[in-house]
């Protein structure tokens, strides 16, 4: 009860309410608290740098806390803080992603977020990316942990590139509500491209590009017909 939680959150909700939460929290019923969380002192009470899950395990249990105290500055919690979550499998790129923009947030350059995790700028750019995809889109995925740096990449392309992929985004999330979340975001991402499947009926329309990713030619339904449209910038 006097630890207080200043840095940015470094695990998404879900983190604490899934199976391996649950399991934790029974180990540590059963056995103990193995790893102390860390803190440092702050006047009475005390800040947490690492060990949120296993903070919310004993607070679940309403038992006290194992914890290791350390004289650290804002700068030593942060790097504590990542340091430990780039050693755990656990923790996905999504949630990664959403500690180094909250970070970005509070006034943290690009450069200044690459010297303090290790990571190139071009990779803190690329987290950054998957952090900011809109909220109305990652709500609509049943799990957004499941995303890669690759997924953010091209998420975020096709937003760019046409102001109606989001809709046609959230289209296909709607059609799939109930599908596994790496279905739904392959869904999305064909759906972004103008890739978009009625359940049970036909492709109504499909973007063609070549092995550079250059736009060739969409092919769409009207009536009976198929009709090609070529990229103005294509020979004939």
């Amino acid at each position: 009860a006097l630890i207080d939680e200043p840095l940015p959150a470094d695990r998404d909700p879900r983190a604490f309410a899934d199976a391996e939460f649950e399991a934790l929290k029974a180990s540590i019923a059963e056995r103990g608290q193995d790893v102390p969380v860390t803190v440092r002192p702050k006047g009475e009470r005390f800040e947490l740098a690492t060990g949120r899950r296993r903070l919310a395990a004993c607070r679940a249990l309403g038992r006290p806390v194992l914890a290791r105290v350390l004289p650290l500055d804002d700068e030593a919690m942060l790097a504590l803080q990542y340091r430990e979550n780039v050693e755990r499998t656990d923790v996905t790129p999504f949630e990664r992603a959403r500690w180094l923009a909250a970070l970005a947030e509070r006034g943290w350059s690009t450069t200044r977020l690459a010297e303090l995790t290790g990571l190139s700028q071009p990779s803190v750019v690329d987290y950054l990316r998957l952090a900011r995809l809109p909220a109305i889109l990652l709500d609509r995925l049943a799990d957004p942990r499941v995303l890669t740096l690759a997924d953010g990449r091209r998420l975020q392309a096709a937003l760019d590139a046409d102001p109606q992929a989001l809709a046609r985004m959230l289209a296909a999330l709607g059609a799939a509500a109930d599908r596994p979340p790496r279905e739904q975001i392959a869904r999305a991402l064909a759906a972004s491209r103008g890739r978009i499947r009625d359940e049970g009926g036909p492709l109504r329309g499909r973007i063609v590009l070549d092995r550079r990713g250059h736009k060739l030619l969409t092919i769409t339904r009207s009536g009976n017909q198929w009709v090609y449209r070529w990229a103005p910038e294509i020979e004939e």
